[in-house]
């Protein structure tokens, strides 16, 4: 029997919703899977099985929700720091690129609360002389304190990887923040602004157990330190003093007031 809903190409025969999600199979796009009417006749009807409102059919990551992109390769992909990048190509996916995303690194901030994150500044062999690419690094670094005044100190840190004797590579990684502090005060950042130190091999961020390791070992880094914030000295009051023909000096202010001379005895 065609029931209540008789279906209009099939005389005689009720319009069937094989997956019971209440969407007919003559406008359900997924027919066989359950899923919930939308205003788009490709998608109404198609499951959507993490919840993000991207049907799985259009999902780059279905069991995960998501954000919606224009690039099918990552459109409902998750975004967890939440800067519309999503993780999948965010290189910093726990820090939100923020206003001043990085120019070479997606979805990373030029500026955290503790850096200036640029990329990597190489070095020669057993050198401190700053190398023509590492330039362009140092003109955004730069560019950043001369834009950002709120911006106080910035501590110039050098770091060596494990290779060679600890005295040695401590004295190193000195010469390499003294090196990259100069050029910076050669380009009008003032020293006042700076300041440079060297850990040696005392810090590293990867393993030194293969090349990979220590190249990222070998580095330098740009932490920021809070606004300098000066305070005028309150200043002793002055003594006001008379001026004029009524100023009397300073030896005869000195000299105490003769007593006045006794009364004349009657006689």
């Amino acid at each position: 029997p065609m029931g209540r809903t008789p279906d209009p190409d099939q005389p005689g025969c009720p319009r069937k919703d094989t997956d019971g999600d209440g969407i007919f199979d003559g406008v359900d796009a997924c027919p066989k899977a359950p899923g919930k009417a939308t205003s788009d006749p490709r998608t109404t009807g198609c499951p959507d099985s993490d919840g993000d409102a991207i049907v799985d059919i259009l999902d780059a990551c279905p069991t995960e929700p998501g954000i919606p992109t224009d690039d099918p390769r990552t459109n409902g992909c998750p975004d967890r720091d939440k800067d519309g990048v999503v993780d999948l190509q965010d290189q910093c996916p726990d820090d939100p690129q923020g206003l001043q995303p990085h120019p070479t690194k997606p979805g990373c901030p030029l500026l955290t609360n503790q850096k200036i994150v640029v990329e990597p500044i190489p070095f020669e062999n057993g050198k401190a002389a700053i190398l023509p690419v590492s330039v362009p690094v140092l003109q955004r670094v730069v560019a950043v304190m001369k834009e950002h005044p709120e911006i106080g100190t910035v501590t110039i840190e050098g770091h060596t990887d494990n290779v060679g004797k600890p005295e040695a590579n401590l004295a190193l990684s000195r010469l390499r923040a003294k090196s990259v502090m100069d050029w910076m005060v050669g380009h009008k950042i003032p020293t006042s602004r700076l300041k440079s130190s060297g850990y040696g091999q005392t810090k590293p961020v990867a393993s030194n157990d293969d090349e990979l390791g220590r190249s990222q070992n070998r580095r330098v880094e740009f932490l920021i330190g809070p606004a300098a914030v000066k305070q005028e000295k309150a200043q002793p009051r002055k003594k006001v003093e008379p001026t004029g023909a009524g100023k009397k000096s300073d030896a005869n202010a000195r000299k105490p007031t003769p007593p006045s001379p006794p009364p004349p005895k009657s006689r």
